[in-house]
C-alpha cells in the first residue's frame, strides 16, 4: 500500500468516493485544488481501484437529474458543447447511482457542490464485496441526498 504524496495530489484532478449515513454513495472530484481525505491519501492503490471500478466497470443505467443551480455554481458555460463536456463525468457517475460533486475552482468558496443526482441511488450493500469494503472506509457525516454543499475542509478527516 503506497500513499498519494503531496506532489501527485496537487498534479491530478482526483476522483474519490464516500458513503453517507444512509448507505448512499458519493463521487467527488478535487479539480486538482482540494486536498484528498486522509483515508484516500493513505492508499493510492485503493483510490485507483475505485476510480477504475466506477468509471469503467460499474453498471450505468440509472436515470439522473442535473442540479438546477449547477451552471451558476460552475461559473457558466460558453456554449452547449462546453456544458456537455463539463457534465460528462458527473452524469456518468449519477447514471451509476452516485451523487456526483465538483468543487468551486474560483471565488472564496471551498465547498463541494452537487452536480448530478441519481433518481434511484446505489446503496453500499449493492456493491461487490471488495469495492464495498474500500468505499466503507470513507464515511461522510453528511447526507448526499440532502446536502447540496459540503465544506471541503470537513472532508479532510474522512
Amino acid at each position: 500500500m503506497s500513499i498519494i504524496d503531496a506532489a501527485e495530489e496537487a498534479a491530478r484532478d482526483w476522483d474519490w468516493f464516500a458513503v453517507d449515513p444512509q448507505g448512499r454513495l458519493g463521487h467527488f472530484t478535487t479539480a486538482g485544488m482540494r486536498p484528498l481525505p486522509k483515508t484516500v491519501k493513505q492508499d493510492r492503490e485503493a483510490a485507483l481501484k475505485l476510480i477504475d471500478y466506477f468509471f469503467e466497470k460499474a453498471p450505468k443505467s440509472v436515470p439522473h437529474t442535473v442540479c438546477p443551480e449547477v451552471e451558476k455554481e460552475a461559473g457558466g458555460w460558453k456554449n452547449d458543447s462546453a456544458r456537455d463536456w463539463y457534465l460528462k463525468d458527473f452524469i456518468l457517475m449519477a447514471s451509476a447511482g452516485l451523487f456526483s460533486h465538483n468543487t468551486h475552482v474560483s471565488g472564496p468558496s471551498e465547498d463541494y457542490f452537487t452536480v448530478a443526482c441519481p433518481t434511484i441511488p446505489l446503496l453500499i450493500d449493492q456493491l461487490p464485496p471488495e469495492i464495498r469494503d474500500l468505499v466503507k472506509r470513507i464515511e461522510s457525516p453528511f447526507s448526499f441526498a440532502e446536502s447540496v454543499h459540503i465544506p471541503a475542509a470537513a472532508t479532510r478527516d474522512w
